[in-house]
């Protein structure tokens, strides 16, 4: 599945921590068959939405924990806005909104590294200009 694909790109899967629950893990460099080798990989527990999740990660876990308060507190700055929803709503809305805004810091990282550039280019076009003057 795509979301499947994507998870195992960005070598994220989580799995919550209820009743009859497959532990979560999370895959760093590694292929979806292949089995976790890393015995640096630590499991980390994190509540976003109001459930627990236990990550597994090579990250630092005050990294991961980070990461999940960053979720959290997205999910629940839109339900203050939006009033009560279904934690699943919430998610999609986090998802989407963190997804935005990190689009929207590409779109200005790229901006601003095209106008570098063209500083950059601009001033060795007047540097070959005064060199070839002397």
């Amino acid at each position: 599945s795509y979301f499947g694909d994507r998870q195992q790109r960005l070598g994220w899967s989580t799995g919550s921590r209820t009743a009859g629950a497959r532990p979560a893990t999370f895959q760093d460099k590694i292929h979806r068959g292949k089995e976790l080798t890393n015995k640096t990989t630590g499991v980390v527990t994190v509540r976003i939405g109001g459930r627990d999740y236990s990550i597994r990660s090579d990250a630092d876990p005050k990294y991961t924990r980070r990461c999940a308060e960053y979720v959290d507190n997205r999910m629940y700055d839109i339900g203050k806005e939006l009033g009560p929803l279904e934690v699943e709503k919430l998610t999609i809305l986090a998802a989407l909104s963190i997804t935005d805004g990190l689009f929207q810091m590409k779109e200005d990282e790229d901006t601003l590294s095209g106008q570098v550039t063209a500083t950059i280019d601009a001033m060795v076009e007047q540097l070959e200009e005064v060199i070839s003057e002397e």
